[in-house]
């Protein structure tokens, strides 16, 4: 039933444990809620108990994160997963490391996917399995980052490239065959940049 009030998850926890003989669960949109570091306040949500005492919240906007969560990528859609047959990847090239002083955020389908940094060595990454066959909307935004200390180099002959392309792997070592995005920053920029990219997977 829908509801225009206040609902605090606490009070969902406590009717869990009034259930006879069986403390239930929390679930916020299909996500189980482990603990809570502060209370939280939902607004506009569905609220469902079943015979368990298991309490189902649904609250649209709203993400279960945790600490563990943090700087991973997020699982790949069921529905398109395996359907693509060639493999593409993510590759980061630069001709000197953290020169340029720029972190990227990948953003695939308007998810976000994976953050790289210049400050690293080269960096790979897989994105076989989050694609959907036919186009894709790829996002790239850099950032410049200091880290708290001074610009590195001002030259525009230091540079960082984001590639995206078709791929395979082999003992470890991947080679691109068909470059699809090329990203690139240098150290002469100062400046936060973005772009959008359309990709054909097949």
């Amino acid at each position: 039933m829908k509801r225009s009030v206040l609902v605090l998850c606490g009070l969902a926890m406590l009717l869990c444990d009034a259930s006879p003989g069986h403390a239930g669960n929390v679930y916020l949109n299909d996500e189980k809620i482990e603990s809570l570091s502060k209370e939280v306040v939902l607004k506009n949500v569905d609220v469902r108990i079943d015979v368990k005492g298991n309490v189902f919240i649904t609250a649209k906007g709203v993400k279960v994160t945790t600490s563990t969560d943090k700087g991973k990528a997020p699982p790949p859609d069921k529905a398109t997963g395996g359907e693509v047959s060639k493999r593409y990847w993510m590759v980061t090239m630069q001709n000197r490391t953290g020169a340029t002083q720029y972190k990227v955020d990948l953003f695939l389908n308007q998810k976000w996917l994976k953050q790289v940094h210049s400050k690293n060595p080269q960096e790979f990454f897989e994105l076989t399995r989050y694609l959907k066959p036919g186009t894709n909307t790829v996002h790239l935004v850099a950032t410049k980052d200091y880290g708290g200390g001074s610009r590195i180099s001002s030259s525009a002959a230091d540079y960082y490239d984001v590639i995206i392309g078709e791929g395979s792997e082999s003992q470890g070592r991947i080679m691109l065959t068909r470059k699809l995005v090329e990203f690139r920053r240098t150290a002469e920029e100062t400046d936060n940049r973005q772009a959008a990219y359309s990709l054909e997977a097949n």
